[in-house]
């Protein structure tokens, strides 16, 4: 087996599956009793998930900073009868995630972990660079916040790195598959104007995916094999988008729910033949394979698909006044880092079915 490894070539078909078939079924009982850590478990599309993953048999662990969350939920899902456990954790403190990496693997029927989902993210829509920079008493620049890239770049490549460390270290039993799924967003495949961190941030997950997907030997002729795979969900129903799910509405955006995000990632979850594939995330079973790979034009050709058959399902949009900015306390606890949603306000990614001379 580790003289056959080693002869594969980097294009073997194995390292990538083939385009993912949203019509078939799968079976979510070949995840009972295997280990899960997910970051930014505690609300919305990781709050989601960690529910779905656990109502199929998955020791589940969150790893988030907010507490009340986060242990309602796990207190619910124990109550219930399912396996799951909250590790308080800043994900932008390494130290913070080794201690959520090992108390996963404490916890872990076969002491070790399984599948690792980097869910954690914020948005600010910082848009300092265009609209004016702070400036110090001498009149210099003062630095731009770089709390979205901690956590979601930084945090994620530190989240992803622990996974490797951790799945090489604690292999579990000789079958056992190690999976990573990353959550990146529609914003990785797509320009958004004005959301210079989120975009950025979201296009190095993607990055991130792809340079690792293609080493199912990354642990070694003798380690298990990885699989990763990714999803983007557009627009998703969520407390950080509360504030604005009527203006949504108003200008046309069809949001989609969690339970479409969780959908997706359970079939790649479950699916040992979903391998190094991303998926765009849309509302109403409409979510669909981004064929991000060179067949696909690097995703290019479904995302121009969807935008010409408008399968996120956007409708024309209207001219109507902005939502007003929202304010702390209208922000879950976790979403403190979610400044007065700018983002949002000025930059919903629409497909107008108006004629475009109008």
């Amino acid at each position: 087996m580790a003289a056959e490894r080693r002869q594969r070539g980097p294009l073997d078909p194995e390292k990538q599956g083939t385009k993912i078939d949203f019509s078939e079924k799968y079976d979510v009982t070949s995840l009972r009793n295997k280990t899960a850590l997910i970051t930014g478990g505690a609300t919305g599309i990781g709050q989601g998930i960690a529910i779905a993953l656990a109502e199929a048999g998955v020791y589940v662990i969150i790893a988030d900073i907010n507490t009340t969350e986060a242990a309602s939920t796990v207190q619910k899902l124990t109550e219930a009868g399912h396996q799951a456990q909250f590790i308080l954790c800043d994900v932008t403190s390494w130290d913070a995630q080794v201690s959520a990496f090992k108390s996963a693997i404490a916890f872990s029927p076969d002491k070790t972990l399984d599948i690792v989902i980097p869910a954690a993210g914020i948005s600010t829509g910082n848009k300092g660079w265009i609209h004016g920079a702070k400036e110090n008493k001498n009149g210099d620049p003062e630095p731009i916040s770089l709390k979205v890239l901690d956590v979601n770049l930084d945090a994620v490549f530190n989240t992803t790195h622990l996974a490797m460390y951790y799945f090489k270290k604690h292999p579990g039993p000789a079958s056992s598959e190690k999976q990573i799924i990353f959550v990146a967003s529609m914003g990785g495949y797509t320009s958004m104007t004005g959301s210079y961190d989120y975009c950025t941030s979201k296009w190095a997950v993607r990055g991130l995916f792809r340079s690792l997907r293609g080493n199912r030997w990354a642990m070694g002729d003798e380690g298990p094999p990885l699989r990763c795979n990714l999803i983007a969900p557009t627009f998703v129903r969520t407390p950080m988008t509360q504030p604005f799910w009527n203006y949504m509405e108003q200008v046309g955006v069809k949001m989609a729910e969690v339970s479409d995000c969780t959908d997706v990632l359970m079939r790649m979850a479950a699916d040992e033949n979903v391998i190094s594939r991303a998926a765009a995330i849309a509302a109403d079973k409409a979510s669909f394979d981004l064929c991000d790979d060179h067949e696909g034009l690097d995703g290019g050709r479904e995302v121009g698909l969807s935008i010409a058959e408008n399968r996120f399902g956007y409708t024309a949009s209207k001219k109507v006044a902005p939502p007003p900015a929202a304010t702390k306390s209208e922000m879950p606890m976790d979403e403190d880092l979610v400044d007065s949603g700018e983002y949002w306000r000025i930059e919903v990614a629409v497909i107008s079915t108006n004629d475009p001379d109008e």
